[in-house]
């Protein structure tokens, strides 16, 4: 299931639900925030899941990690590491 980049919240994912034999959900760059957790949790045959630039806490995810130990929980990269290749790339323009 492909959401990503869509306006979906929280409200809209749980009516996902019923796709309970989901493989895959895309999700990344959503509203969706800990209130989703509880929904992703039942996927039980979920294999992969793309949550980065969503509004889910690093304590939803640990949640999320406990409930689905086998799905792999792609995150993106860390936001202070976007930010420092941001201010770095920034700096090596300055210099040149």
């Amino acid at each position: 299931l492909e959401v990503d980049r869509t306006p979906i919240t929280d409200l809209e994912f749980d009516k996902i639900k019923a796709l309970s034999k989901l493989r895959v959900i895309k999700a990344y760059e959503t509203a969706i925030t800990d209130k989703s957790v509880a929904i992703l949790k039942d996927f039980n045959n979920l294999q992969s899941l793309y949550l980065w630039e969503t509004q889910i806490t690093e304590g939803g995810l640990l949640e999320l990690k406990e409930a689905l130990p086998n799905v792999q929980i792609v995150r993106g990269i860390d936001p202070e590491l976007k930010d420092a290749f941001i201010k770095q790339d920034t700096i090596l323009d300055s210099l040149q």
